[in-house]
C-alpha cells in the first residue's frame, strides 16, 4: 500500500498505450453497449419452462 502523496509511475502502461497499434486498435473498436439494471427484462413464470430432453448418458 503506498503512502500518502505517493503513486505510482505508469511509464511502461503509457508505453503500452501509446503503442502505435494499440491506437490503431482503439480506434477500429467500438464501445459496448449499456446493458442498464435489468429491470427492463421480461419475467418468466417457472411453470412456463418445458424440462430439457437432455440425457448425457455419461458414467464416471
Amino acid at each position: 500500500m503506498p503512502y500518502e502523496g505517493e503513486f505510482a509511475d505508469y511509464g511502461p502502461l503509457r508505453r503500452v498505450v501509446n503503442d502505435e497499434r494499440v491506437q490503431k486498435f482503439l480506434k477500429r473498436s467500438k464501445p459496448r453497449p449499456e446493458f442498464g439494471d435489468g429491470s427492463n427484462l421480461p419475467f418468466i413464470n417457472f411453470a412456463d419452462i418445458e424440462p430439457s430432453q437432455f440425457n448425457s448418458n455419461l458414467s464416471i
